[in-house]
Protein backbone atom coordinates (compact mmCIF):
# COMPACT_ATOMS: atom_id res chain seq x y z
CA UNK A 1 0.00 0.00 0.00
CA UNK A 2 1.26 3.49 -0.95
CA UNK A 3 0.72 6.25 1.56
CA UNK A 4 0.79 10.22 1.25
CA UNK A 5 1.09 11.69 4.45
CA UNK A 6 2.21 14.78 6.14
CA UNK A 7 6.03 14.49 7.65
CA UNK A 8 5.82 15.19 11.44
CA UNK A 9 6.78 18.49 12.22
CA UNK A 10 10.35 18.96 13.03
CA UNK A 11 10.78 22.46 15.36
CA UNK A 12 10.40 22.33 18.93
CA UNK A 13 7.67 21.63 21.11
CA UNK A 14 7.04 25.25 22.01
CA UNK A 15 6.87 25.98 18.66
CA UNK A 16 4.41 23.31 17.84
CA UNK A 17 2.50 24.71 20.48
CA UNK A 18 2.66 28.22 19.20
CA UNK A 19 1.48 26.63 15.39
CA UNK A 20 -1.16 24.68 17.29
CA UNK A 21 -2.87 27.98 18.89
CA UNK A 22 -2.96 29.65 15.25
CA UNK A 23 -5.92 26.82 15.48
CA UNK A 24 -9.64 27.01 16.27
CA UNK A 25 -10.49 23.53 17.04
CA UNK A 26 -14.34 23.21 16.81
CA UNK A 27 -16.52 19.88 17.92
CA UNK A 28 -17.66 18.49 14.31
CA UNK A 29 -19.47 15.17 15.83
CA UNK A 30 -21.31 14.02 18.98
CA UNK A 31 -22.01 10.57 20.07
CA UNK A 32 -23.50 9.30 23.41
CA UNK A 33 -20.71 10.07 24.97
CA UNK A 34 -20.41 13.50 24.46
CA UNK A 35 -17.99 15.34 21.83
CA UNK A 36 -16.44 12.42 19.51
CA UNK A 37 -14.57 15.10 16.86
CA UNK A 38 -13.06 17.71 16.56
CA UNK A 39 -11.76 20.23 13.57
CA UNK A 40 -9.82 22.85 12.48
CA UNK A 41 -12.80 25.02 11.76
CA UNK A 42 -10.52 27.25 9.11
CA UNK A 43 -7.95 24.30 7.53
CA UNK A 44 -10.28 20.82 8.36
CA UNK A 45 -6.91 19.25 10.59
CA UNK A 46 -7.78 17.50 13.12
CA UNK A 47 -6.04 17.99 16.43
CA UNK A 48 -3.88 14.47 17.09
CA UNK A 49 -3.13 14.76 13.10
CA UNK A 50 0.44 16.15 12.09
CA UNK A 51 -0.51 18.78 10.24
CA UNK A 52 -1.68 20.64 13.65
CA UNK A 53 2.03 20.99 14.58
CA UNK A 54 2.18 23.48 11.43
CA UNK A 55 0.47 26.92 11.59
CA UNK A 56 -2.93 27.19 10.46
CA UNK A 57 -3.41 27.39 6.73
CA UNK A 58 0.35 26.27 5.62
CA UNK A 59 0.31 23.01 4.38
CA UNK A 60 2.60 20.60 5.30
CA UNK A 61 5.46 19.27 3.64
CA UNK A 62 4.43 15.74 2.51
CA UNK A 63 6.16 12.27 2.36
CA UNK A 64 5.06 9.17 0.11
CA UNK A 65 5.74 5.72 2.30
CA UNK A 66 5.60 2.32 1.08
CA UNK A 67 3.71 -0.49 3.74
Amino acid sequence: MIVNRPIRFTGTPDEAAVNRRTHHFVVTDWDEDGPCERRCADCDCKPWHAAADYPCGQEPPRETIET
